[in-house]
């Protein structure tokens, strides 16, 4: 069965944040990826873009995380009201990974297809017929995290 977090973007204070949210919630932190751990997307920053939080990852308890990312207007993806936040899902298989995400975008707008992407998962994003934003993603290898968000 998929499970359900929240997937938030700043922009530009992602850590800061989720250090707070952490003193409030407890918690420890998973993962935490910033932009120069992406040689791809690291050529194109600058030294302080690279130090951005490219993946953070919060436990906060009950199988609860929060997940975030800086979202770096200077390298064209500016940070709107509504591109804040997401509805992540994470499918047990991939099977399941692209049932909920077809569904999900019936009658709604796709962001990124749900493919193969360069971290290994199968992702897409998209908002559904609602305007709801969500994230499906099926990683069957985590790498750096320990456990499945």
């Amino acid at each position: 069965m998929a499970t359900l977090h929240a997937y938030l973007k700043f922009p530009g204070n992602a850590e800061k944040a989720l250090m707070f949210y952490q003193h409030i919630f407890g918690g420890e932190f998973l993962a935490v990826l910033r932009f120069k751990d992406n040689p791809d997307i690291a050529e194109k920053l600058s030294e302080q873009g690279k130090e951005k939080i490219l993946f953070m990852v919060l436990t906060i308890g009950h199988g609860t995380t929060l997940m975030a990312s800086d979202v770096l207007e200077s390298a064209g993806h500016p940070l709107t009201s509504g591109n804040n936040y997401y509805v992540y899902v994470g499918a047990d298989t991939h099977e399941e990974g692209e049932r909920i995400f077809n569904k999900l975008s019936e009658d709604g707008e796709v962001e990124t297809p749900f493919q193969k992407t360069d971290w290994g998962a199968f992702f897409g994003a998209l908002k559904d017929k609602y305007g709801t934003p969500w994230m499906i993603n099926y990683q069957e290898a985590l790498g750096s995290l320990k456990k499945k968000p």
